[in-house]
């Protein structure tokens, strides 16, 4: 017979011998044991351990300084080991090895002493393979025992060693260190609990033997501990009786152990009173340490056990095994309190710090169910006051399993304590820790269930949804310090979904979304941001989460999103503030730019003028602090240069040409330098005016821009390259004739001589403005005046760039190779390879000869893998391995339109399965591949799709939405996996014509 284990073994030490409790550094004086000390000194050192315990350091020292360690040499070690417990406690074990390093004698006493304490040390960190190998050393040392000078020590360590591979879950270990704990001397008391904990652990490992030899040897050893218990009537008598019995039972001789329980049941309950009066008296829960418990419980298993056989039994007495499970029928006409769910209801109730209160908590159920189906009544008189004392008591052995590292059986205690009251005070507590444990366990579906029970059941509980937030708050910094920031996302959104009213949540939802935003993930911000609009509408801190959504899709590039947040949410929601203040500037100035940006000049400058009006009649509505009011400046000064700007591109009032509105912006702009001449516009603005008066044709003008600007801005970029930015300026007011014409004197010189560096700089800045052909005129100056690689290797791959922006692809590829045949370990080698790749992966697409589309092809692959030689970070290999699925993309394109065959699906096969490696092989959460990751799922399902593979579409698109569920491409992937089932359905599941077998008619 195998009685259920309650999920708790540990050695119940505290209340039964206070000298395991710390760290005592003290020599025992019963029997002899350490009694070379003297007293007096004993009293001193005992002293200093008190002062340090109090923090006290400094004092503890002074009371050690007064010990004479050449009068007392017996004191040398206790006062050593005292010296090092204020650096185990600070943690500082560089520290603490230096000093035992430094001891003379490696071998002497003195030096052991030290090293068992920094092994004490790293047991009470926690740092338990620390420790484990400090001991080690020692006890293979001292294999027959410690020395006189050592007892003390040896003695306690060996004990400590024992709890913590109990905690470490290693119970044969533990026990080899009970046996050293008996190798030193002991006190009669010492040596009992010692001995008592050992027998308690070998029952535990005999139940859990699964040899039968091996099971026998442990009731041998059981039986020789208790032979040396059993002759003194205390607790570990006690404790003794009761292990007896369950020995027996799990011998299968229950009568023996029913027998044995009743012989001693007198001296049991005398000791279970004792400690129940002293529990009185002190307050301490000793009725924990009492035999009682596991007493009753055995009582209870074996009645239980014993009904069980008699109803599985047709011919069984249904009477006497309803009187085993709800006590013997009395005259009264009532039970008696002798069946096994009184007995399982004692153990729960009166003993629930025990360790068999839970299971006992089990089989009460149990047997209630089986009373009931036998047409019985259950009346129980359990407060619920009981049952919270009950709960309690079964979560703190939970949390105690949980901090050993024993997580597997402490999830189970948690369940177990959970069932108990599920709606309880406590309940928030422990699904929190049950979290916990499964995160430990790599577990992340049972987690995230319990993380999202927690939220869904005490969310809207105005009683305990503080609570219930906290605990999730725990949850996602314990999956942050884990680097798991998808679950932990997943975790902050579940609390910002249930607790909406939590003080932290306001802010907290605000700045996570801030912190996807700064790590670029802008589609997860704008849900979060909008979340924070939703939930928090008039705090200021939903104010702030509409600007922050037009800030991202500025990012995004889609301004005309950006314009909508700002004109029809944030600006009405800010006009609603009672002193808008800066708020309202800066959103109009957003406005303005945003128009700006796609080319809606007219509603520019109206946003634009509004800003100027405000802060240039009454700034001080606008601000309330020095930082406010330099932030409005530099509003001011953009708008005036922005309104400026726009006035060329306007159309012109009737009756005026178009030099009125050129004037306008001159004006504007030297009203700009006017009011603010240390503006970082100034320059620019006065680069501009001389754009305006070239335009203009009136040259003298523009010359006395130039050279003011020259005098006054002398160091400013637009003074260093005049030319270069008047032609760009004329370039932006859309005068390109002129302002080629400003270049082309720029890179002859004959605008004055400009070093290839700003040359370069100039080619740029034209390349990025569109203008191709002038820009590579830029860089083929810089290439025929350069000396060195500063200017030559740039400026190759810049021609590169522009040629290919001319669709001079087999230029480009040439230039290319010149700069790697130039520069073999270029700076430049991941984008000149990316260059050389895209020009030969597009002529391959066009190119008809299927050998030389091939070697193309081919080429473009190699430049990829050039690339992934030379930068091996992630967020490079993740666009690159994009880049080189695409080049296998465009070789079924290629190879439909001019080879066809089954290399079409061969191509696209090998896309697919490049595009897959990366998406089941890297690294989502990290922000420099996530991009990229999204785009492989994207580029790679509508191939999937093309090729028949529907199953695998619809697996990766769940994937996806899994991985990314405000990911940009969502709604694509939700329409690619509605287009994927349905071809399961149509082209798949529905079967074709009938292919007549072979011999058919």
């Amino acid at each position: 017979m195998r009685i259920s284990q309650p999920a708790r073994w540990i050695a119940l030490t505290a209340l039964a011998l206070p000298v395991f409790l710390r760290a005592s550094v003290l020599p025992a004086q019963e029997n002899g044991i350490g009694s070379g000390v003297d007293p007096v000194i004993k009293l001193e050192i005992e002293y200093a351990g008190i002062l340090q315990d109090e923090g006290l350091t400094e004092y503890a020292e002074m009371v050690m300084k007064r010990i004479d360690a050449d009068r007392h040499p017996e004191a040398r070690a206790f006062l050593k080991v005292l010296r090092l417990q204020d650096m185990i406690r600070r943690g500082k074990w560089e520290a603490i090895k230096a000093a035992i390093k430094a001891e003379p004698d490696q071998g002497g006493q003195e030096t052991w002493a030290m090293k068992l304490a920094l092994a004490d040390g790293y047991f009470a960190w926690g740092m338990y393979d620390n420790a484990q190998s400090e001991y080690e050393a020692f006890f293979t040392a001292f294999p027959d025992g410690p020395t006189p000078a050592l007892n003390v020590f040896y003695r306690d360590s060996a004990y400590k060693y024992a709890q913590m591979l109990i905690r470490m879950n290693k119970p044969a270990e533990a026990l080899k260190a009970y046996k050293r704990v008996l190798k030193a001397k002991l006190e009669q008391h010492v040596e009992r609990q010692a001995r008592g904990e050992m027998a308690e652990l070998l029952l535990r490992l005999a139940q859990e033997a699964a040899d039968k030899t091996q099971r026998q040897a442990y009731f041998k050893e059981i039986d020789d501990q208790i032979g040396k218990l059993i002759w003194i009537q205390d607790l570990w008598f006690g404790k003794s009786i009761v292990i007896m019995a369950h020995v027996r039972m799990l011998k299968n001789d229950v009568d023996g152990a029913a027998k044995l329980l009743v012989e001693y049941k007198q001296q049991l309950d005398d000791i279970d009173a004792n400690l129940r009066a002293e529990e009185a008296r002190g307050g301490e829960p000793l009725s924990r340490l009492s035999p009682m418990a596991q007493c009753r419980y055995l009582v209870g298993v074996m009645r239980q056990e014993e009904a069980e056989k008699l109803l599985a039994d047709p011919a069984g007495n249904r009477d006497r095994a309803i009187a085993l499970l709800a006590g013997d029928l009395i005259s009264t006409g009532k039970r008696a309190k002798n069946g096994a769910l009184h007995e399982f209801y004692r153990v729960f109730v009166d003993y629930p710090n025990t360790a068999w209160a839970a299971d006992a908590g089990k089989r009460a159920k149990k047997v209630e169910d089986i009373l009931i189906g036998l047409g019985g009544k259950i009346t129980s008189n359990i407060t619920p006051e009981k049952l919270q004392a009950v709960q309690e008591a079964h979560l703190q052995t939970a949390r105690v399993l949980f901090n050993q590292g024993q997580h597997e059986k402490a999830a189970d205690a948690y369940i177990s304590g959970l069932e108990i009251l599920p709606d309880g005070d406590l309940a928030t507590a422990g699904l929190g820790d049950l979290a916990r444990c499964y995160i430990e366990l790599g577990e992340p579906i049972l987690a995230e269930m319990t993380i999202r029970y927690l939220g869904e059941r005490f969310g809207a509980d105005e009683q305990r949804s503080r609570k219930a937030g906290d605990e999730l708050l725990r949850l996602a910094a314990l999956y942050d310090e884990k680097k798991n920031t998808t679950d932990r996302d997943r975790t902050y959104q579940v609390f910002f979904d249930r607790f909406r009213t939590h003080p932290s949540a306001p802010a907290l939802l605000v700045k996570t979304a801030a912190d996807h935003f700064d790590a670029r993930n802008y589609n997860d911000a704008l849900a979060l941001f909008r979340q924070a609009e939703t939930n928090y509408p008039s705090s200021p801190l939903g104010v702030e989460a509409i600007a922050r959504q037009a800030r991202c899709y500025s990012e995004m590039g889609e301004i005309t999103n950006e314009i909508d947040v700002l004109q029809n949410r944030y600006l009405p929601a800010v006009s609603k503030v009672e002193r808008p203040g800066h708020q309202l500037v800066n959103g109009e100035f957003r406005l303005g730019n945003a128009y700006r940006k796609v080319g809606d000049i007219n509603r520019a400058y109206l946003q634009f003028k509004s800003v100027i009006d405000r802060l240039s009649t009454k700034p001080s509505d606008y601000q309330t602090t020095d930082e406010e009011a330099a932030i409005n400046r530099a509003l001011l000064e953009a708008s005036l240069y922005y309104r400026a700007m726009g006035y060329p591109k306007m159309k012109a009032p009737e009756g005026k040409d178009e030099n009125y509105l050129r004037l306008l912006a001159i004006q504007s702009f030297l009203k700009l330098v006017e009011q603010f001449p240390k503006s970082q516009f100034a320059p620019v603005a006065l680069s501009q005016v001389g754009a305006f008066y070239t335009v203009m044709d009136k040259s003298v003008e523009a010359e006395e821009a130039l050279r003011r600007l020259q005098k006054e801005y002398p160091d400013s970029p637009e003074a260093k390259n005049s030319y270069f930015m008047l032609g760009m300026n004329l370039l932006q007011i859309g005068q390109r004739t002129k302002a080629l014409e400003m270049f082309k004197k720029m890179f002859s010189g004959e605008a004055g001589r400009y070093s290839p560096g700003q040359i370069l700089s100039a080619g740029e800045e034209l390349l990025k403005a569109g203008e191709a052909e002038v820009a590579l005129t830029a860089f083929e100056t810089v290439i025929a005046a350069s000396d060195d690689r500063s200017g030559v290797e740039p400026g190759l791959l810049n021609k590169a760039k522009a040629l290919i922006g001319l669709s001079r692809l087999d230029e480009a590829v040439k230039a290319l190779d010149e700069l790697f045949a130039r520069f073999p370990r270029s700076a430049y080698t991941v984008e000149a390879s990316r260059l050389q790749s895209a020009a030969q992966s597009k002529m391959a697409v066009e190119e008809p000869d299927e050998a030389v589309r091939l070697a193309r092809f081919n080429a473009a692959v190699e430049a990829m893998q050039r690339a992934r030689r030379f930068d091996t970070s992630a967020g490079v290999r993740a666009s690159l391995d994009v880049e080189t699925a695409r080049i296998y993309g465009r070789k079924a394109e290629a190879q439909e339109k001019y080879g066809k065959g089954p290399k079409v699906a061969e191509y696209r096969g090998q896309a697919a399965f490049a595009y897959q490696g990366l998406m089941m092989f890297s690294n989502p959460s990290d922000p420099e591949v996530r991009p990229h990751v999204e785009d492989a799922y994207n580029e790679c399902i509508p191939i999937l799709i093309e090729i028949g593979k529907y199953e695998d579409a619809v697996e990766d698109c769940d994937s996806y939405l899994e991985k990314f569920p405000r990911g940009k491409w969502a709604l694509n992937m939700r329409n690619y996996r509605n287009l994927a089932r349905t071809k399961l359905i149509t082209e798949v599941a529905t079967p074709g014509p009938a292919t007549p077998g072979a011999g058919a008619p």
